[in-house]
């Protein structure tokens, strides 16, 4: 008789082990969880970070493009205007 109740309190003592284990296991998931929510988050923020940068270096470059090309006419014209000038 002695044998089955030393029996039952380690199989309960085992139970409640697992119970705290499986509790601790369960906070770690949900922080984990949280943290991948989080990494998805920062990640999807510096997505559209990149794309918005992406945009803003297509526009700066048809500007840049546009600028160059307006100088090189003004260029011309006054190179033009000099040549006239000196004949």
């Amino acid at each position: 008789m002695d044998a089955i109740k030393k029996k039952m309190v380690a199989m309960k003592m085992e139970k409640e082990n697992a119970l705290d284990r499986a509790e601790q296991l369960e906070q770690k998931l949900r922080e984990t969880e949280e943290a991948k929510a989080k990494i998805e988050d920062d990640y999807n923020s510096l997505q559209k970070k990149s794309i918005q940068t992406e945009n803003d270096l297509d526009n700066t470059q048809t500007q840049l493009q546009d600028v160059q090309a307006k100088y090189k006419r003004r260029k011309n014209k006054l190179l033009s205007m000099n040549k006239k000038s000196k004949v």
